[in-house]
C-alpha cells in the first residue's frame, strides 16, 4: 500500500509541475498543453534526484495530500490531465502552495 501511495505521489506531484508549466506558458505563449517530451523529462528529472524524491516522500506523508490521493475523482482529473477540472478545486491550489511543491517545482525547472 505504500508503494502505492508513493507512486500516486509521483503522478500527482508530476501533474501540478505540468499544471504549472501550463499556467506559466498560457500567460506567455497562449500554449494550454505540457508535450509527453516536456513530461518525460520531467520525470527523468525527479526520477534522478534523491532530494526531490525525499520532498515527494514528504508530501505523501501530508495529511491533505493523503486526502487527496483518497479522492477517485481528483485521482481521475490528474490521469486524464484535465487542468480545467483541477483549476477548480481548491485542494489543487492548496497542493501547489505547500512549501514542498514550491521546492520540486523550483528544482525541476
Amino acid at each position: 500500500m505504500k508503494r502505492f501511495l508513493s507512486v500516486l505521489c509521483v503522478l500527482v506531484v508530476l501533474f501540478c509541475l505540468s499544471a504549472a508549466v501550463v499556467f506559466a506558458d498560457s500567460s506567455r505563449t497562449g500554449q494550454s498543453v505540457v508535450s509527453d517530451e516536456q513530461i518525460q523529462q520531467m520525470t527523468q528529472k525527479m526520477m534522478s534526484d534523491d532530494q526531490i524524491m525525499n520532498l515527494i516522500a514528504a508530501l505523501q506523508n501530508d495529511p491533505e495530500v493523503r486526502d487527496i490521493l483518497n479522492d477517485p475523482a481528483f485521482l481521475q482529473a490528474i490521469a486524464g490531465r484535465d487542468v480545467d477540472r483541477l483549476s477548480k478545486d481548491p485542494r489543487f491550489f492548496k497542493l501547489l502552495e505547500k512549501p514542498q511543491m514550491q521546492e520540486i517545482i523550483k528544482r525541476v525547472q
